[in-house]
């Protein structure tokens, strides 16, 4: 299997969306599932600038169509902002006063430079090509096999004084 890695811009993924150069719905993917507050989030961290994890797709040779194989729920939460269907929500921990400041704006309510920016975010898209018919579906498996952190792990993920006070505890016994 041959997998191709691009970083495209929001506005180019939007676009495709909407010319239904990108299926979000192939027959082996799920319905929409992620809630408000998931996908409130995943708006929250493109507008920090963080990387969010990379798309991948099947290019369909017949229909010159990417169909989707992991990322459809980021894309949908993506074209739903875009479509202002989905509104920030400014109070998502870490604090940020700019963030505070967008709390209950849509997509259109932003100001011409940051929807500039946002349109020009980009997204690493991972397109398979020249695969055989069982890979996609088994990389689809891998991918999207649940892996839950113990608590252990969670807390570990914390950056902070509560996460060195656990530790000053933790080498104490």
């Amino acid at each position: 299997m041959k997998c191709e890695s691009t970083d495209i811009e929001i506005e180019t993924l939007v676009n495709r969306i909407k010319n239904e150069d990108m299926d979000l719905q192939p027959d082996f993917q799920r319905g929409e599932i992620w809630t408000k507050q998931k996908k409130q989030k995943l708006i929250d961290s493109i507008l920090r600038g963080w990387k969010i994890p990379p798309i991948h797709v099947i290019h369909n040779h017949d229909t010159a169509v990417d169909e989707v194989l992991d990322g459809q729920q980021r894309l949908v939460t993506i074209r739903d902002f875009f479509n202002n269907e989905i509104s920030i929500d400014g109070n998502i921990q870490p604090e940020d006063a700019r963030m505070k400041g967008l709390d209950g704006l849509y997509y259109k309510d932003l100001p011409k430079d940051m929807q500039r920016r946002l349109r020009q975010y980009s997204i690493v898209v991972i397109r398979l090509t020249e695969y055989n018919p069982e890979e996609p579906a088994e990389l689809f498996y891998r991918l999207n096999q649940p892996m839950s952190l113990t608590s252990a792990e969670q807390r570990n993920a914390y950056i902070g004084v509560t996460r060195d006070q656990i530790r000053e505890l933790t080498n104490k016994f």
